[in-house]
């Protein structure tokens, strides 16, 4: 099976990505991500939350020619129709800072993956991570408990949930954040 992966920092803003033009799946956090789809002509897409870039097709060097945001939010960063063999890997880098994010692609072997991501550290797109609490248990946690810490007592994050304890949520502002970032988790 071939596999898009996705890495860098996407936890700013989330990437959305669509293959085929059919399914849409929004790609949050730190973590590398993967997606395995079968050999032949995918017509991919990928765009973030807050900008959007066109992407440059498959060839080239590495991480190639890439667009700087734009404001135009009725577009969509496309990568464009690429070919997959079965051992395909298409590498999409994603690179946020406060005023850009760009999006890097490169075409490799599968093989080749664990020369630019650790391969034990791959999620499955959907997929939780080892010890990773179900988001919506800890939604409900900070939403109803958030100034006492509770949400993150849940999450083994015992010096902040101290700090918020104290402080009742870091004055409600943390408590808001978090809800914030709980969500689009």
């Amino acid at each position: 099976m071939a596999k898009i992966v996705i890495f860098g920092n996407y936890s700013i803003s989330p990437l959305y990505i669509s293959v085929n033009g059919s399914k849409e799946m929004a790609v949050f956090g730190g973590r590398p991500r993967y997606i395995e789809l079968s050999a032949g002509r995918h017509y991919i897409t990928a765009t973030t939350a807050t900008k959007l870039q066109r992407v440059s097709g498959p060839g080239g060097g590495f991480m190639n020619v890439m667009a700087n945001a734009v404001t135009d939010a009725t577009s969509s960063s496309v990568a464009g129709e690429v070919d997959f063999d079965s051992d395909d890997a298409l590498l999409i880098l994603v690179t946020d800072k406060l005023t850009k994010t760009t999006i890097q692609q490169k075409m490799v072997s599968i093989s080749e993956i664990g020369e630019y991501v650790d391969v034990d550290a791959l999620l499955e797109v959907g997929e939780r991570a080892p010890g990773e609490k179900n988001k919506w248990v800890v939604f409900f946690l900070c939403l109803f408990l958030g100034i006492f810490g509770v949400h993150r007592f849940y999450e083994k994050k015992i010096g902040t949930g101290i700090l918020y304890l104290l402080t009742g949520g870091l004055f409600g502002i943390g408590v808001l954040y978090d809800l914030v970032k709980i969500f689009l988790r």
